[in-house]
């Protein structure tokens, strides 16, 4: 995998409280090898904020599609992303690669919208 090999970006826009589910393929084919240590994050732009979700794994077959899920329960503590702009901040979402040569690769990275969900306001 090098760096000219990212991964498909589309808008991300996720209700509060439901359960997140986000699949990606990467682009041209390209394999990501069994051993590679998969991290994704979600975070705010907030200055020194920490991450609100966050799931580490490693992968045991070589892959081109990488699925993720942040159960609903964590997704419920993320502040709705209008009320982030107040403040000048927004969520973002991270995905990195390490290769089990260690060769590392930010292979995706967007905002992310999330919406107030009205039932459980």
């Amino acid at each position: 995998m090098t760096s000219e090999n990212k991964i498909l970006s589309h808008k991300i826009s996720k209700y509060r409280g439901d359960t997140f589910d986000f699949p990606f393929t990467t682009l041209n084919d390209v394999v990501i090898g069994a051993g590679s240590t998969i991290k994704a994050g979600i975070r705010s732009t907030e200055e020194g904020a920490e991450y609100s979700l966050f799931l580490e794994f490693t992968i045991e077959t070589d892959t081109t599609e990488i699925y993720f899920e942040f159960p609903a329960e964590e997704t419920a503590k993320l502040e709705p992303s209008d009320e982030l702009e107040l403040y000048g901040a927004a969520y973002v979402l991270e995905v990195e690669v390490t290769a089990s040569d260690g060769y590392v690769i930010t292979a995706f990275q967007e905002e992310i919208e999330v919406r107030r969900d009205y039932v459980h306001e």
